[in-house]
């Protein structure tokens, strides 16, 4: 064999486990485990609360600041674009 066909079944042997080891061996069952599952849902939890802070947009203040100049915000321009 070549030295690239040696490295080649090297590095796929190495990604088969590295998998099995970051993601769970599936043959026991279950891909991830608890704790993880525990940390992912944190995590959406987290993201759904960042999402509903930027879904603000800067609180009501900022937004009739802006209607005042006679402006639309960013998401009511987009609105209107793709309207």
């Amino acid at each position: 064999m070549t030295i690239v066909v040696e490295l080649l079944l090297i590095f796929e042997t190495f990604s088969v486990e590295y998998k099995r080891y970051k993601m769970g061996d599936p043959r026991k069952g279950s891909l991830i485990g608890e704790a993880e599952m525990g940390n992912v849902a944190d995590k959406i939890n987290e993201l759904r609360v960042r999402e509903a802070k930027v879904a603000e947009m800067g609180g009501a203040k900022a937004v009739a600041k802006q209607h005042e100049t006679g402006k639309m915000t960013a998401r009511e321009r987009l609105l209107h674009f793709f309207d």
